[in-house]
């Protein structure tokens, strides 16, 4: 039996666009045991990708965060 005891954090950052241009950004997220090498799963009901809410892929070991990317001019 495995105490999950060392993990590696995977994450990408995806560009959804609209027409050519950025709409928005979704932050994935995959969390992995090194010594078992089996994926971490995630408890969210939805999956898919939503461009609101937190989703995950098929078999939950992916966790999908929509992000709004900060205002290029204010900063902010």
């Amino acid at each position: 039996m495995c105490n999950h005891l060392r993990t590696e954090l995977q994450h990408k950052v995806i560009r959804l666009t609209d027409e050519g241009k950025p709409d928005s950004f979704v932050l994935k997220l995959k969390l992995k045991c090194l010594d078992c090498i089996t994926y971490f799963t995630f408890r969210t009901p939805k999956m898919g990708l939503l461009p609101d809410e937190p989703t995950t892929g098929f078999d939950k070991s992916e966790l999908r965060v929509p992000l709004t990317a900060p205002d290029p001019v204010t900063n902010n």
